[in-house]
């Protein structure tokens, strides 16, 4: 809590978001997020769900994590914001996609939005910016596009990444380039393969319980 500002601590206070030892509380904060994105009866919110593949499906559908501590809050501090983004991680162990209903993916992605910024001489000014947004998805088909689609295009910068670096080491190393080529990037493919074979020996242990 010490990376907290004091309007940061209240708002966790005054909405019942810290705990007795004066941290977050992750595990409530983390259910009220799911509770404002998984569609429910209560009005006006059905949700920040993309629930079929279209041109504008993030930029009708998903939310920025400053949306929701707005949503929670009722105002912003640049503290509640990183708190936010941290528990709406994707990854596995992230505070709010463990404790998705069985079926449910939260899912993340990049839109560009208008935003209004005041110079140092005070006058305002809009800008496009590219920003992080979450949605939560049970679609097949969307979780191929967008998490599929993203997934692929991370690997391919890597793999362009790894490869201008190798290429680098060979041409000021010429007498590693036999090495690079024929140990060290098929040892890289065979850990690569090695690491989702133990994810897919996990998700059979999974099973099998």
């Amino acid at each position: 809590m010490a990376s907290l500002s004091d309007e940061s601590i209240a708002l966790l206070e005054d909405h019942g978001y810290r705990t007795a030892a004066g941290g977050v509380d992750r595990k409530k904060l983390a259910l009220d997020v799911i509770d404002l994105i998984l569609p429910n009866t209560t009005p006006p919110n059905s949700g920040y769900v993309i629930a079929k593949v279209t041109p504008t499906a993030l930029d009708q559908h998903a939310i920025m994590p400053a949306g929701f501590v707005s949503h929670i809050f009722g105002d912003q501090t640049n503290g509640l914001v990183a708190v936010m983004a941290h528990l709406t991680i994707t990854s596995p162990h992230g505070a709010v996609q463990s404790r998705l209903p069985n079926g449910w993916v939260l899912g993340t992605g990049r839109v560009v939005k208008e935003m209004n910024f005041v110079q140092t001489d005070g006058t305002a000014i809009k800008k496009n910016v590219s920003c992080h947004v979450r949605y939560a998805t049970k679609n097949k088909e969307v979780i191929k596009h967008y998490m599929g689609g993203a997934y692929l295009t991370r690997k391919d910068r890597q793999g362009m990444a790894d490869a201008a670096f190798w290429a680098m080491i060979e041409k000021r190393q010429p007498a590693l380039a036999t090495w690079v080529n024929d140990e060290l990037l098929p040892a890289g493919h065979q850990q690569y393969g090695v690491g989702l074979g133990v994810i897919a020996e996990l998700e059979d242990g999974d099973d099998e319980e």
